[in-house]
């Protein structure tokens, strides 16, 4: 059996980083587009744990989280 898990972030890091990669009017797209897909998730709760992406971590250090929480080490 296989577990889903789910990366999150809080909106306001969606929002930062969006702004960093996105221009113009792809920008206003996105971020209506991320906090919209942000409620569509969060709504059926298919996922069986769910890791938070604070920000302040290293992406290394949060992939090291998964691997071990989920005991793939």
């Amino acid at each position: 059996m296989s577990d889903v898990w789910r990366l999150i972030a809080p909106i306001r890091l969606m929002e930062a980083r969006l702004h960093i990669r996105e221009v113009g009017s792809d920008l206003d797209s996105a971020l209506a587009r991320s906090e919209e897909l942000d409620g569509i998730l969060n709504d059926p709760a298919v996922e069986d744990c769910i890791l938070l992406n604070d920000g302040i971590r290293s992406v290394s250090d949060v992939a090291l989280e998964l691997v071990v929480t989920a005991n793939w080490l």
